[in-house]
């Protein structure tokens, strides 16, 4: 009888050994898993980036005037506002430009609607005011004009460009 009374000791303490082995193994697997966790949300919010890696930043490209062209913006639409001659928005002259813009936007039935002054290179126009309201609709086969004139005291007339746009009043 005693050996059978430490055989039966013998598996109950076998049996709590593996219990607490099994909750040893479990508490390890959880903690592994949250660890896991932890490391992949790390990853996704530095963005996969190595801190130890070198950041690259952009070397700006140096600005190269055309000397023998001239950069026109083109636009295939325009919104604009409806029911109001003062508009939300300007045109600009290409910085890389070595000429002075006079822009002028025309309706297709050849009402003109708004004229610059003389924009240098890399400036924008004024406000554009129009000289009439809109209303909401569409505008199809509306110009742009660009006059282009040199940087001299004469301001000498240069080529121009014209371009097709639909403006759209909202």
């Amino acid at each position: 009888m005693p050996t059978r009374e430490l055989i039966s000791l013998n598996r109950n303490s076998t049996e709590q050994s593996r219990k607490e082995r099994g909750k040893n193994i479990l508490i390890g697997l959880l903690a592994a898993a949250l660890l896991a966790a932890v490391v992949v949300i790390l990853v996704l919010l530095s963005g996969g980036r190595n801190e130890t890696e070198a950041v690259s930043t952009p070397t700006p490209t140096p600005l190269v005037k055309n000397t023998d062209t001239i950069d026109i913006p083109g636009y295939e639409c325009l919104q604009v506002k409806a029911d109001t001659e003062k508009q939300e928005f300007a045109l600009n002259n290409p910085a890389q430009n070595t000429c002075r813009f006079k822009i002028t936007i025309t309706l297709a039935d050849g009402t003109e609607l708004w004229q610059s002054d003389l924009i240098e290179p890399g400036k924008t126009s004024e406000t554009i005011v129009f000289s009439r309201t809109l209303a909401v609709g569409s505008y199809p086969d509306t110009r742009i004009h660009y006059d282009c004139f040199a940087m001299d005291a004469d301001e000498t007339p240069l080529n121009s460009a014209e371009i097709k746009v639909t403006l759209l009043a909202e």
